[in-house]
């Protein structure tokens, strides 16, 4: 993960490897970073469980995504998955996970968005049943079962 990371000019690398835990834990579970981040604040055994000691603040966080393309991103948390799970064997089960909204943090309620506006962006207008609407992408996460390793993730 470390030399992942270390490609795309990252620095410094524990506190950015650190954050980019906090965003694949958001995205797997459908929440938010700030969540993710008080949930780790508060308790010290999920803390031990991810490994994330020194809990970075959301402002933070942020930045670090900012620095990043959508497919700059993609790429580097698909190369961190595949270097963490490895190759898939033969003859296991592939579980598609259900997909998760990637909101896109725009003030949709200060200036109003048209489908023909998002035309050449990468995130679109999306409706989620437990969210409504929004502005984003969808995750599709893949896992092996039974050892739920993650395969992969499309955006």
């Amino acid at each position: 993960m470390r030399k992942i990371v270390s490609k795309h000019g990252v620095k410094p690398l524990s506190e950015a490897i650190t954050m980019l835990k906090v965003v694949i834990l958001a995205m797997c579970f459908e929440t938010d970073i700030t969540f993710v981040i008080s949930e780790l604040k508060a308790k010290a055994s999920l803390r031990e469980f991810t490994g994330v000691h020194d809990v970075p603040d959301a402002k933070e966080v942020y930045r670090l995504l900012s620095r990043f393309t959508v497919d700059q991103f993609v790429d580097m948390v698909l190369r961190i998955v595949n270097a963490v799970c490895g190759k898939r064997k033969r003859g296991k089960t592939i579980i598609i996970g259900d997909t998760t909204n990637l909101t896109v943090d725009l003030n949709w309620f200060r200036k109003k968005y048209k489908r023909e506006d998002l035309k050449d962006k990468d995130y679109k207008w999306a409706y989620s049943r437990s969210k409504g609407y929004y502005i984003g992408m969808k995750l599709v996460l893949a896992i092996e079962y039974p050892s739920l390793k993650p395969l992969a993730f499309l955006v």
